[in-house]
């Protein structure tokens, strides 16, 4: 950690994001504020046409203060931040154990190098208790493959998904009793449909779950692959040996 110290820095480009952004050092800037707020560039609030930054608003009800900018050519790069800051609100206080992975995507997204990113988070203790601890099992390729209609009707499993050519027949034809549901959300982005199923009183990681599928396929400059697949995995309920197993036998293209 000494040497985190020495290289991170906290928060580096507070305050000087606009010059980052016109430089081409930075493709994204966001603001939990108005605009007017002290310690902001007034430049953020009209933006020259010549400086190439353009505004994404967020929708989210929790997130009617929050501007996102984005430098020209990356929109998609500033849709998969806004999905994950939107992910990041269901999930906070719901799933700690997604925190850090959440806290390490939207970093480096907003530019800033790893080690900056873990001084932040001891800084901030935002993830004091919830690190990627190994569970001493074995991890297994795909263990809930099959068996995920089972697993969620013992309570075993929160939230499942599917394409259309891999769904269980069984969650066609759901019961009351079975207290099973499933995600009525749709996105233009996802070439074919995905099907999100939910046990009781668990909607919230399913739409966390549509959220950050969105984001990864928005994300197409691959940023922090391996912590998209972890918070998916962790949602899925399945281990971090799992993921890993799952990681080395399909890596990143």
């Amino acid at each position: 950690m000494e040497e985190i110290k020495k290289q991170g820095k906290l928060a580096p480009h507070n305050f000087i994001e606009y010059e980052l952004m016109l430089a081409g050092k930075k493709d994204i800037a966001y603001f939990c504020c108005e605009l007017d707020h002290p310690g902001i560039d007034e430049r953020f609030s009209c933006i020259p046409e010549k400086d190439g930054i353009f505004r994404l608003k967020a929708e989210h009800d929790l997130l009617m203060d929050t501007n996102i900018f984005y430098r020209q050519g990356k929109k998609d790069k500033a849709m998969c931040f806004l999905r994950i800051l939107e992910a990041s609100v269901l999930l906070y206080h719901t799933e700690p154990k997604c925190r850090r992975n959440l806290e390490v995507i939207t970093g480096i997204l907003l530019g800033y190098t790893l080690l900056d990113v873990e001084v932040f988070l001891e800084h901030s203790k935002f993830c004091e208790g919830y690190e990627d601890l190994p569970s001493g099992i074995k991890g297994k390729l795909n263990p809930h493959q099959g068996i995920e209609y089972d697993l969620m009707k013992k309570a075993q499993k929160d939230v499942a998904y599917f394409y259309a050519d891999e769904l269980d027949t069984r969650f066609l034809s759901l019961a009351k009793e079975d207290e099973i549901y499933k995600l009525e959300r749709k996105s233009a982005i996802f070439e074919e449909p995905i099907h999100i199923f939910y046990r009781k009183d668990k909607e919230q990681q399913a739409l966390a779950l549509f959220l950050l599928l969105e984001a990864l396929k928005y994300n197409r400059e691959n940023i922090c692959f391996r912590e998209f697949e972890m918070l998916i995995g962790k949602l899925l309920g399945y281990s971090i040996e799992d993921v890993e197993v799952y990681l080395q036998a399909r890596p990143i293209a």
